[in-house]
This record gives C-alpha cells, structure tokens and sequence, in this order.
C-alpha cells in the first residue's frame, strides 16, 4: 500500500532530523555516533565501490577513502542536500578516479543514442501493456545478458539506472549524486532502460520496442513510469496506449528491465568494525581537540 503524502512527509522529516542528530554529534567526536553512521550508509557504499573495483579490499580501500574525505569536509557540508547524497558523491569521486576512462567521460550529462527504427510491422506487446514480460526467461543467462549490457554503458547512463533501479534512490537524490537537472536524470535512465530492454529482447529473440512514429516523445513511457507526468497527460497516454502497439511494446519491455534490476542486489558487507576506520576516524578526532564521549546527551537518537 502506498503512503500518504502526509505520511511520507513525516517520515522524511523524522529521516532528517535523526540524520541531523548523528551528523552533530560526529562533528563532536562522538565514536558511536560514527559507526552508526557507517553501519547506515557503509554497506550501500560497498555495493556501489564494487560497481567500479570488483575486487574486494580495493573496493574497501575506496569506501575507506570516502569516510576520510567526508570526516575532512564536515564542516562544509551545508545541508543543500541529503547526507547521504554528499557523502556517495564523495565516493563516486574517489570510484571515478581510478577508471582509466574517467578523464574522458563526461558525467554530466549524456546525449541519448536513438534507439534503432521500428522494423516494417509494428512489434505488438504480450498481453496487455501493464503485464510484465520476461517473467519465465530470468534466467541465469538472461541476468548475465543484463549485466554485460548495464557494464557497456556509458557512464552516465551506467551510475542513474544503477542508483535509480538496483539501489532504489529517488530521482531528486539521483540528481544530486550525480550533478545532473531532471530532465538530465530522466534522458539518460530512458536512455539506459531502452539499451538494456533492448539486449534482453535480443537475448530471447523478441521484437524489441524500437521507435513509435506516433508523435510521442520516446522519453515519455520513462516519464510515465517515474510518475512525472500531470494527470491530463497520464490519461491521455494511457489511451493511447490502448491503441498503440509500438507504445505498448516500449513500456512494456521498460517496466521489465526495471523490475529485473529492481532484483538485480549484491550482498552487502559490512564495513563497520573495519579497524583501519576506526583508526582514521580517532585521528581525525584528535586533530580536533575532541575527546571520546563519556555520556550520551538527552537529543541524542536511539
């Protein structure tokens, strides 16, 4: 069941206020507020380290490296954004720099490839277009086909599907990991999307969604499935897809490299009693003056 808008708004605050909480008492030197920290966002920075270094104690070294980063800039951290969004962004600095292409890719923003022409007949989804397709096909070759597809990417698609679809970030945290507008963060998840349904339907030998010659933008069945479109625009392409197969075809194949990537997790690992940290983490607390905490203050979460 879906929350409400209320609820979700409270959850949010309660999220930022907690994070608020550790954030301060870090910067007081507090050691317990630190691991907890790392035991919140450690495992996720493993997950997105090894997305760069497959090998584990380099992929642990670059996470090492980010906790140090951040504990350095604490105090210039001004809340424009999430926590955590700042501290991936300092990761994924760090991740970037030891690709030999990074000086080469521009992670700004990429400009979508046109996806290749509709073939003479119309591809036609497989029932109807809200069904998922592929179900039966995930397979483990099916999932390799995925996976050496999302590593072709270009980077920029590569790091939005990723966050956005294995990850599960939302699109405004998206946009602030990665630097990019919106509409910027919705081109190239379309982009990505359209690339990896288009290897899985090569795979399995279906039609893959092509290009619609029917005046819609392509980038809309993203926008419609991201929830960005007004209620007038949502109704009208919905009856166009009724109509459309080509349309139909396209979301279809979408909404199923999505919820294959929805699945597509690696195991998490733990970074916290990691004793090269902890050690870092008692240095720079050194370096400050601070002292461990004692006693716990009253506002301190639990």
């Amino acid at each position: 069941m879906r929350r409400s808008g209320v609820q979700e708004a409270q959850t949010d605050d309660q999220r930022a206020l907690y994070e608020l909480a550790l954030y301060e008492s870090v910067r007081l030197g507090s050691g317990r507020a630190f691991r907890r920290l790392v035991d919140q966002h450690g495992p996720g920075m493993l997950r997105v380290a090894r997305w760069y270094r497959p090998d584990e104690d380099e992929a642990r070294r670059l996470v090492r490296q980010a906790w140090v980063t951040a504990l350095g800039g604490l105090d210039m951290f001004a809340w424009h954004t999430s926590f955590r969004a700042w501290l991936f962004g300092i990761l994924l600095h760090h991740c970037r720099g030891t690709q030999a292409d990074a000086q080469r890719a521009d992670v700004a923003v990429a400009v979508p490839r046109r996806p290749p022409r509709a073939a003479h007949r119309q591809p036609q989804p497989s029932g109807d277009w809200q069904d998922l397709p592929w179900s039966p096909a995930w397979s483990p070759e099916s999932w390799g086909v995925v996976d050496d597809a999302l590593a072709a990417l270009p980077l920029a698609w590569r790091e939005a599907v990723r966050f956005r679809d294995v990850e599960g970030w939302d699109s405004g945290e998206v946009c602030d990991v990665l630097g990019l507008t919106g509409a910027e963060e919705l081109g190239v998840l379309h982009a990505g999307r359209t690339r990896l349904a288009a290897a899985v339907a090569e795979h399995l030998g279906l039609d893959g969604c092509g290009e619609a010659r029917c005046g819609w933008a392509a980038v809309t069945a993203t926008a419609y499935l991201e929830g960005r479109l007004s209620a007038d625009q949502r109704r009208t392409y919905e009856a166009h897809l009724s109509h459309c197969g080509a349309c139909g075809c396209q979301l279809q194949q979408l909404r199923g490299v999505a919820a294959m990537l929805a699945l597509r997790s690696t195991p998490d690992g733990s970074v916290a009693a990691d004793p090269a940290l902890e050690a870092a983490f008692r240095r720079w607390r050194v370096t400050r003056g601070l002292r461990p905490w004692r006693r716990l203050p009253m506002w301190w979460p639990r």
